[in-house]
């Protein structure tokens, strides 16, 4: 469970971004960073659609060669819950090998045993999606999901009406 204090404060700064004239690279990199933070993950990244296929956006450095492996089969949370439109929550990626070999293995690799991806929604659409890792195996609690599709929200709304095209995006890595 999030601390609610973290939970605002990072809300607050995604709306200060969005506040401000800020590149759609920095505010993705912000989403990775607060969910990473707020949630206790090993990692987060963001994917955006580019050419019909999703490609990582911002993700931090422990889990980016996860992503890549995702970007490179296309297949994976992010993947599902980008043509589902809905969360895509497992508690135990051990449970998932038959389900996203690629991602399985390389999540293996990177010591990751747990993976949600909530997608970035507005007005009935899906225009991206956060990952959430974590290297332990861990129910995702709904409530933690919610607060999580509330931050994507926010950045899937400015997406769809002040950030231009999110194919125009640059690659940006975070700190953790």
């Amino acid at each position: 469970m999030y601390e609610p204090a973290a939970y605002v404060a990072a809300l607050s700064r995604i709306l200060q971004m969005l506040e401000e004239p800020s590149p759609i690279g920095a505010i993705v990199s912000e989403l990775t960073e607060s969910v990473r933070s707020v949630f206790g993950l090993a990692g987060a990244a963001v994917l955006l659609p580019t050419d019909g296929e999703l490609t990582v956006t911002a993700a931090a450095a422990p889990v980016q060669g996860l992503e890549r492996a995702q970007q490179r089969s296309q297949r994976g949370p992010a993947c599902e819950a980008q043509r589902r439109g809905a969360v895509v929550a497992v508690a135990d990626l051990a449970q998932a090998r038959g389900r996203w070999p690629e991602f399985v293995a390389a999540a293996q690799r990177m010591g990751i045993a747990a993976t949600a991806a909530v997608p970035l929604r507005w007005d009935r659409q899906t225009l991206g999606c956060v990952d959430l890792h974590a290297v332990t195996p861990r129910p995702w609690c709904p409530g933690d999901l919610t607060a999580a599709a509330v931050l994507a929200r926010v950045v899937a709304g400015h997406l769809a009406t002040d950030g231009g095209s999110p194919s125009s995006v640059d690659i940006v890595n975070t700190g953790s």
